[in-house]
């Protein structure tokens, strides 16, 4: 119940206490709405390779996806922070009904990168380089476009085989949108602005995803043309002027009653190349976002966490 502590002070002395705290010690709040604290300061740092972002899952979740899945086995958990809300107040439906789950706009979040002009070390691009390289650069533009569409589907396949929902648009409207960016990229709180924007949509709960600070870097600028490295998890072989494209990007589902029922955000690479091309590395983008979270929708990670 932090949610009711209005005292300044006590929130003074708690951010203290957090700016402060031994590593290994880990504080828990729980509360109805995000607190008064520095939350984006205070935000987690990106996970070293190997290792898992936070989950934030709420109880409904929890209990929805132990419904999902009874015998769900007991690999071991992702890390997770506690859900902001203790209450059950979406009323998942029977096994077997359709649940109508509406999917919000992609947010992204800033500008996409111009690539840089050069070659390797330095050198000056040659003019078939350079229109491949104006190639490429249109080709990262269409990235985005690629993970919003890709994205539900891989997370209907990752849900368990009992699930029998379906994804639809949710349009929304261009001041929604706008808070809902200010909200990902931290100027307002997120997970209120959302809870704002399922309220006003139809169906169960909506799907809100996002893209920010996207990097992209040409390995012909810093790899010798014909030599090979490793990007994105494969073996790449610089010709043709692969780009190595990176970026965060978050999901989210909110009930339409407006509790905030999963929430997740990492980084990832994807290759942009003659064989990779923005179809196929926007749906690679969504199912490395989707796999992180399968321990989670198929109730592995939660039966773990409720045990």
């Amino acid at each position: 119940d932090y949610h009711l502590i209005t005292a300044q002070p006590i929130h003074d002395a708690l951010t203290f206490l957090l700016d402060h705290l031994p590593p290994q010690m880990h504080l828990v709040i729980a509360g109805r709405a995000d607190p008064p604290q520095p939350l984006a300061r205070l935000r987690a740092p990106l996970p070293l390779p190997g290792e898992k972002a936070p989950v934030l899952i709420s109880r409904s979740f929890l209990a929805l996806s132990l419904a999902l899945v009874p015998a769900a086995s007991h690999a071991a958990p992702l890390p997770m922070l506690p859900s902001l809300s203790a209450e059950l107040d979406w009323g998942w439906a029977p096994l077997g009904e359709a649940q109508d789950i509406r999917v919000a706009p992609l947010l992204l979040v800033g500008t996409l990168p111009g690539l840089e002009s050069s070659g390797y070390l330095g050198e000056e691009l040659q003019d078939g380089e350079a229109e491949l390289r104006l190639y490429r650069d249109a080709q990262l533009s269409q990235v985005p476009g690629a993970f919003a569409l890709a994205l539900p589907g891989q997370l209907a396949r990752a849900m368990p085989s009992e699930w029998n929902g379906r994804f639809r648009d949710q349009p929304l409207s261009p001041r929604m949108r706008a808070l809902l960016v200010s909200g990902v990229d931290g100027r307002r709180s997120l997970d209120q602005t959302m809870r704002e924007a399922a309220s006003k949509a139809s169906g169960e709960a909506v799907l809100f995803h996002w893209m920010t600070d996207v990097q992209a870097h040409p390995l012909l600028s810093s790899h010798a043309p014909g030599t090979t490295t490793r990007a994105a998890d494969r073996l790449v072989f610089i010709e043709r002027d692969p780009v190595l494209a990176e970026a965060t990007v978050g999901l989210a589902l909110v009930s339409t009653g407006g509790e905030v029922l999963l929430r997740y955000e990492d980084r990832f690479q994807v290759l942009l190349s003659e064989a990779n091309r923005p179809p196929r590395a926007g749906r690679e983008l969504a199912r490395y976002l989707v796999d992180a979270l399968r321990p989670v929708l198929q109730g592995d990670a939660l039966a773990s966490m409720d045990n």
